[in-house]
C-alpha cells in the first residue's frame, strides 16, 4: 500500500505566495524554504518584492512631503483675500433679477 508523500505546507505555491501578500517575513521564509521555486524564481521574485516594498515606502514618504508643504505653502498665502477679490468679481458679472 504505497501512500502518496504530502507536501510540506511550505511547498504549496498558493500557501507561498499569500503568506508573501499577507505576512510578508513568513512568505520570504517560505519561499526560500520551498523545493518548489528553482534559486533563480527565488531570487527573481524576492528581488520584485523588494523594489515594490521600496516603491511603495518612497511614494508614501513623497505623499507625506508634498503634503506639509502644501499645508505650508497654503498658511503662507493671503487666501481670504483672494477668495473676497474672486467673489466679488464674480457678483459684478452676474446680472441683476430684472434686468433679463
Amino acid at each position: 500500500m504505497d501512500e502518496a508523500v504530502k507536501p510540506k505546507w511550505y511547498d504549496n505555491k498558493p500557501v507561498i505566495i499569500l503568506f508573501l501578500i499577507i505576512f510578508f517575513p513568513l512568505g520570504l521564509y517560505n519561499l526560500w524554504k520551498s523545493t518548489v521555486f528553482s534559486v533563480r524564481g527565488k531570487t527573481v521574485l524576492s528581488m520584485v518584492i523588494a523594489v515594490l516594498i521600496i516603491t511603495f515606502y518612497h511614494m508614501e514618504s513623497t505623499n507625506n512631503n508634498h503634503s506639509s508643504t502644501l499645508n505650508i505653502s497654503a498658511e503662507s498665502q493671503p487666501h481670504k483675500s483672494v477668495i473676497q477679490a474672486s467673489l466679488d468679481d464674480f457678483k459684478s458679472e452676474i446680472p441683476l433679477s430684472g434686468s433679463l
